[in-house]
Parts: structure tokens; C-alpha cells; sequence
């Protein structure tokens, strides 16, 4: 049956328990970090993105989306590589341009990228000790308004394994305010690089 009234609801997922939520972010500052590698990578990233967000709850939110390009033998860049989720979030945003000589976002860019919304999607990755539902964010993001295609691409990561964490089965319907705390506690984020 089709709603409407329900300004509550965040996203177009079905009811059931998917283990999927997406809903729209807000950046609200963000920092650029350069070859860095976090205490869990393998490799540095040639660029991170570290966002505050707006999610529509009575905190703030942080969220890291970053990668490594693909180089040639001579050490130029070949392509995204696995930075590409960096890409996706500045597609999504609706910004264009190109990175600079050395391989940097130009300053505008990243200043303008201050008050845009993309689409976050999180997923159910099992029970905290606590036994509440873990959710963990999935880096790539979608555009405002494309909630199906950006659950239809998860979906086919979880179906390629590039998902390796997804546990619907261990969901319980979705509550925000699980939310709240976890940006500030390493053991309920986890990022990936895909």
C-alpha cells in the first residue's frame, strides 16, 4: 500500500528488515588528508575525506570516504583506482573540475563541497556486545534521490563479496539514535576501501 504523511521516514526502503537504511547527509566541514594510513590499513590512502555531517538527529556525524589512485610505472596517475568513491561523493554532490598538478582537490572545491547533501547508505553488521545492532557505513555514497540505484549498487557489492560484513538476519528495525555514539567509538565504524 502506498504512503504519504510520513515525514519521518528518511528513506524509500521497504519496511521489512533489509538491514539497509540510506538517508540523506549534509557536510557540514570536512578536512582533506593527503597519504595517510589509518592504524587498520594496509596501504595509505592518496586521499581522505573526513566529513562532519548533518543527519538530521541532534548530533553530528563523521564519516570518512578515501583511496589510493592507480599509478603507471613512471608514477603518474592512471585513473581513480580505489579513490573512486572520492569521485562518486563529488559526482553526487554535482560538482565538476579536476584534481590539481599534484594530485589535490583545488581549494574551491572543497569549500564548495561545505552545505551539499548526498546520500548515505548504512547497513546491519551484526550485534554489539551490548546487543544492539552494529551498523557500519558503506563509503560510497549516491545522489539525492537515487535511493533504489544506490541500494541496487550495494547490492551487488554484498552479491560480488566486495561486502564481506552484511548481516541482515541480525537486524531489528532501525533506530537512529543507535547512531548517536558512533562516530565517536572506533569499535562501531569501520570503513572500507573497495
Amino acid at each position: 500500500m502506498l504512503e504519504f504523511g510520513n515525514s519521518s521516514r528518511q528513506s524509500n526502503a521497504p519496511k521489512n528488515r533489509t538491514g539497509v537504511f540510506i538517508s540523506e547527509a549534509t557536510i557540514k566541514s570536512l578536512t582533506v588528508k593527503y597519504d595517510v594510513k589509518e592504524k587498520w590499513q594496509k596501504r595509505s590512502d592518496d586521499i581522505a575525506l573526513y566529513l562532519v555531517l548533518d543527519v538530521g538527529q541532534d548530533f553530528d556525524y563523521d564519516m570518512r570516504i578515501g583511496g589510493y589512485f592507480n599509478r603507471k610505472d613512471d608514477g603518474t596517475l592512471k585513473n581513480w583506482g580505489a579513490a573512486l568513491k572520492v569521485k562518486i561523493l563529488l559526482d553526487s554532490l554535482g560538482l565538476e573540475g579536476k584534481l590539481t598538478d599534484d594530485n589535490r582537490l583545488p581549494d574551491e572545491t572543497i569549500e564548495n563541497m561545505v552545505g551539499k547533501k548526498f546520500l548515505r547508505l548504512s547497513y546491519v553488521a551484526g550485534t554489539k556486545q551490548n546487543g544492539k545492532t552494529l551498523w557500519y557505513d558503506w563509503n560510497e555514497v549516491g545522489k539525492v534521490g537515487q535511493e533504489d540505484r544506490l541500494r541496487e549498487k550495494f547490492m551487488k557489492a554484498v552479491h560480488d563479496g566486495w561486502v564481506k560484513s552484511y548481516k541482515p538476519d541480525t537486524s531489528d528495525d532501525f533506530n537512529p539514535s543507535e547512531l548517536e555514539n558512533k562516530s565517536n567509538n572506533d569499535k562501531d565504524v569501520k570503513s572500507f576501501v573497495l
